[in-house]
């Protein structure tokens, strides 16, 4: 676009260091500590500055208004010596033109308010596990680098008609699990936004599927697989 992000102060870098949160409580007559419900916390907001790199003009001003103004949805924003973080973002607030009469300046005070309170890493593929063999549950070791639980999509073919299921006894051993399900047949699940597909024309497998979706837990989580299956996950680590 022709522009750069620049610092509009003199000394050291200001960048968001942890979201903004805030502590719900109620107030109780005659009690001096207020009741703790729970703490929310709200999504992170960015405030740049845009200097054009050479002189502008029209055309120039309206393509880059153009570019912030129609983003519809939140869309990401890498930093180049960050490029492993990806913010999810849109304006907010009214920017202002400061320049010197001379077509020469700055976007000014540009505030960007992300979609959650997360900086996301791009989304990883594991590699297929292949458990078509299995006459025995099978563990499986899931490590999330993040800094919070993340909600993995999942890629499951079926080996054998029957059931399969895969626990996290790291989390309490919550199970996801499905039943008659078919030889051959290939399902995606997507745990955050609790989906479910299957490859199988007019089939809908909310009815096999036991309404438990799985996270994954900061560190190291201890899956067991349950049923003649090959696994991948696609996921993204999140951090603050």
């Amino acid at each position: 676009m022709g522009i750069i992000n620049v610092g509009m102060e003199a000394g050291m870098l200001s960048e968001p260091f942890l979201p903004e949160q805030e502590i719900y409580e109620v107030e109780i007559a005659g009690k001096e500590s207020p009741y703790f419900q729970k703490i929310k916390k709200r999504p992170l907001v960015l405030t740049l500055s845009f200097a054009f790199e050479e002189t502008w003009n029209e055309s120039l001003i309206h393509r880059v208004k153009r570019w912030l103004a129609e983003q519809e949805y939140y869309k990401p924003m890498i930093f180049s010596e960050m490029p492993e973080k990806i913010f999810y973002c849109i304006y907010t607030g009214s920017p202002e033109l400061l320049h010197n009469g001379l077509k020469q300046g700055v976007v000014q005070n540009i505030t960007f308010r992300c979609n959650s309170p997360y900086v996301y890493s791009p989304f990883y593929e594991s590699e297929i596990y292949d458990f078509s063999e299995s006459t025995e549950p099978e563990e499986l070791i899931f490590v999330n680098e993040g800094d919070t639980e993340i909600w993995p999509q999942m890629l499951i073919e079926i080996q054998e008609d029957g059931d399969m299921s895969i626990a996290n006894l790291s989390d309490g051993g919550k199970k996801l699990k499905f039943t008659e399900l078919v030889n051959g047949e290939r399902i995606f699940i997507d745990n955050e936004m609790e989906i479910i597909t299957t490859d199988i024309i007019g089939t809908y497998r909310y009815d096999n599927h036991n309404g438990v979706f799985l996270r994954m837990l900061r560190g190291n989580n201890n899956l067991h697989i349950t049923g003649k299956v090959k696994l991948q996950f696609k996921y993204r680590y999140k951090f603050y």
